[in-house]
């Protein structure tokens, strides 16, 4: 049994050449370190000349290591300033996405108020009153020129009534609803509108042809008007009230005459209604008829 046992004596026998050389190179260092130590207090230029020829020895090692530890510090640095790019991409994104949606709102209003604007260009009689509404809707197309307006009967609105833009007539209205109507444009192949030149004081004919321009028609022949001439509403007819301006003399070639309407019919945004404040029936589509008084006639 005790033959089977190892004493302390046997471990520190069986560990002592390990141990042994552990010992030694410690050892070995530790003198080697103090060696060094001294040769360079005692001999430091001889210590400084040793010192330099190692590292110009060891430099090509040095930088063979340093060149792919240098790449892979770029490497996180590049990926570092991507992230970073990437984030103020997206801020700048969407910084510029409300800056579009500021820049749409500020055009809107902008264009609202030179409707309005151009809508107070007109001074409005004290017997007539005047309903400003909104366009929601272009219902025209190749052969029609109509528009919606957000008022009906509701507000006042009726068949017959004038609508003015722009500071000159823009069309009238042909269908009230309750709360919406149905503008036709002065510019409508079916619109004809009574004027006179302000100029000459020549009664004509102002029809639409589904253009931006409209055509003067139903002159004298001997009755040439001139460029820039105004035009307004005759009254003739009781459908439009007298003296609203409806455009100005654009051309005239040969027997040709063409108007430039003062409302731009082709971007209208707010119109008023006008009520002259005379009776319904004289303002509905049916007045184009002839007035009894002139039955005979």
């Amino acid at each position: 049994m005790r033959s089977g046992r190892k004493t302390p004596a046997a471990k520190s026998l069986s560990l002592s050449p390990a141990s042994f050389g552990q010992r030694f190179s410690f050892i070995i260092m530790v003198l080697v370190a103090t060696g060094l130590l001294g040769f360079s207090v005692l001999q430091p230029l001889v210590a400084e000349s040793m010192r330099t020829r190692i590292t110009d020895a060891f430099s090509p090692l040095l930088a063979t290591i340093a060149a792919p530890v240098a790449g892979t510090a770029n490497f996180i640095a590049t990926l570092g300033s991507l992230t970073e790019l990437r984030a103020e991409n997206e801020r700048l994104i969407a910084e510029n996405e409300r800056l579009r949606q500021y820049q749409t709102a500020v055009m809107r209003l902008e264009a609202e108020n030179k409707g309005l604007r151009d809508l107070l260009k007109m001074q409005a009689d004290p017997a007539q009153s005047r309903i400003t509404a909104r366009v929601i809707a272009d219902v025209g197309g190749p052969f029609l020129r109509n528009v919606v307006i957000l008022a009906g009967r509701r507000t006042g609105v009726r068949d017959g009534l004038v609508a003015l833009a722009g500071g000159g007539l823009a069309g009238r209205v042909v269908s009230a609803g309750n709360s919406s109507s149905r503008v036709l444009l002065i510019n409508d192949i079916n619109a004809r509108v009574p004027v006179l030149l302000e100029g000459s004081r020549q009664r004509g004919l102002v029809e639409g042809d589904n253009t931006p321009e409209l055509r003067l028609t139903s002159l004298p022949p001997d009755v040439v008007p001139t460029l820039g001439e105004r035009l307004v509403t005759s009254g003739v007819g009781g459908i439009f009230p007298a003296g609203i301006p409806v455009g100005i003399v654009s051309r005239v070639e040969g027997g040709l005459v063409r108007v430039e309407p003062l409302a731009d019919l082709g971007r209208l945004e707010l119109v008023q209604i006008l009520d002259p404040g005379t009776p319904p029936d004289l303002l509905s589509p049916e007045s184009a008829r002839p007035l009894r008084g002139a039955a005979g006639n």
